[in-house]
């Protein structure tokens, strides 16, 4: 806890609002204190009694009721499991209070502890769990097909998070090109294109939602909910604190019918990328494709016009907005107008030039490759690059050369002289 409180100097407004989450959700000494393994295995009657419920009505119960829903591989845990006497609440006091929250969290300086985002919510609970839970709850949501963090914003720390070994243990099943049968590979260490998504600006509430989009590339039409939270999911009108400079990734993955197609990481940054120049730099480094969102308010401001371009002049790169006299700005970028803020309507053209583009790389890399290469250790806290990690892994890597040292033909004769032939003479 006094980790904690000493840090409130350093960016009190953000970091306020932070804590006064933490102290919301009852985190606060979680935050030194993690969550174990045996923690979540853990099973609580009164839990579980709130989880058939499928609410929760005291915010101190909120990260178990998460936490039991991710341990059961229940998509459910993202969304809004959070809501204030609701018992007590008629259809029509909870309508008229809906709508209140919805106006309050327009305010872009309103922030009420009552209204939890899903997405802060499930980012304090990973900042309270161990390495080894991190990765059990990595594996879980993956399952789920619900967007992993790459990169973990901490209020409380100068460094930005990059749980690596937590996303090792994730498989993918998927058909490759030229590939009959389908093949099973750690995603985090297959080399495939990597695409970023980025918005300069903050989205107008009708406006085009880049994770509905990303959600529409990936299933390929299909369904624009899963994967990548966005606004329209339930609680996505609260305001993000946590969530913001977050970047969490998915990925598409070819089936039969496609198979034809590269596989591809979508990568998305959440919140105004102009106030999140280390994620950007990042992203700018490790991305095959970049594509920005370009919010009308912010078409014409120069210093986001060199912050685009700056990223734009080593990565293929495509534009979105509404407005023509962008094409003068921009006149040697690939610039998609937008006519419809309907997002079935436009991700059909993303796709073609995103797919066009992907088509004509030569190179692929894996995130654990990049990560390595160009994370600093002066801006990202690496797991992998813990003592703690390194020591795990050098005593992973003598009892591996034990095994293999192993004669195996006569390794069970050794080890259980008793079992087969021999035990029944």
């Amino acid at each position: 806890m006094a980790n904690i409180q000493s840090s409130l100097t350093a960016e009190p407004s953000g970091n306020e609002k932070a804590y006064t989450i933490f102290e919301v959700l009852d985190l606060v000494n979680k935050y030194t204190n993690k969550f174990h393994l045996k923690d979540a295995q853990c099973i609580r009657p009164q839990i579980v009694k709130i989880s058939l419920k499928g609410f929760c009505t005291d915010p101190k119960k909120l990260p178990y009721l998460i936490l039991h829903k991710i341990m059961s591989n229940d998509i459910r845990c993202r969304t809004n499991l959070y809501k204030k006497h609701m018992e007590s609440m008629t259809p029509e006091k909870e309508s008229d209070e809906e709508s209140e929250d919805e106006s309050e969290s327009d305010d872009e300086d309103f922030f009420n502890p009552d209204q939890l985002h899903p997405v802060d919510c499930l980012i304090a609970l990973l900042l309270c769990c161990d390495d080894l839970l991190r990765r059990d709850i990595f594996t879980r949501l993956a399952k789920c097909q619900i967007a992993i963090p790459l990169v973990l914003p901490n209020p409380f720390a100068k460094k930005l998070i990059i749980p690596l070994w937590a996303m090792r243990s994730i498989y993918k099943e998927w058909k490759m090109i030229e590939a009959k049968p389908q093949q099973c590979h750690h995603i985090v260490s297959y080399p495939m294109p990597i695409v970023s998504i980025v918005q300069f600006g903050q989205r107008q509430k009708e406006g085009l939602s880049k994770s509905q989009i990303l959600n529409l590339l990936i299933t390929q039409g299909v369904d624009s909910d899963g994967h990548f939270f966005h606004r329209d999911c339930s609680g996505g009108q609260y305001k993000q604190i946590l969530g913001e400079g977050l970047i969490d990734m998915s990925w598409y993955l070819p089936s039969d019918q496609n198979s034809h197609e590269n596989s591809i990481t979508f990568l998305n940054l959440h919140g105004d990328a102009y106030d999140f120049p280390k994620q950007l730099e990042f992203l700018s480094q490790i991305s095959s494709i970049i594509f920005f969102m370009i919010c009308d308010q912010n078409i014409c401001k120069p210093k986001v016009d060199n912050n685009i371009m700056q990223f734009c002049s080593a990565k293929p790169t495509i534009l979105n907005a509404t407005k023509k006299s962008i094409k003068n700005i921009f006149p040697n970028l690939k610039i998609i107008r937008v006519s419809s803020k309907a997002a079935h309507e436009i991700y059909p053209k993303i796709w073609e030039h995103v797919n066009s583009k992907v088509l004509s790389l030569t190179e692929h890399h894996s995130i654990v490759n990049l990560v390595h290469q160009k994370a600093s250790d002066s801006i990202f806290s690496i797991d992998e690059r813990e003592v703690i990690h390194k020591n795990g892994l050098k005593h992973a890597t003598v009892i591996i050369a034990n095994i293999n040292a192993l004669k195996y033909t006569t390794t069970k004769e050794d080890i259980l002289p008793l079992h087969g032939r021999i035990g029944l003479n």
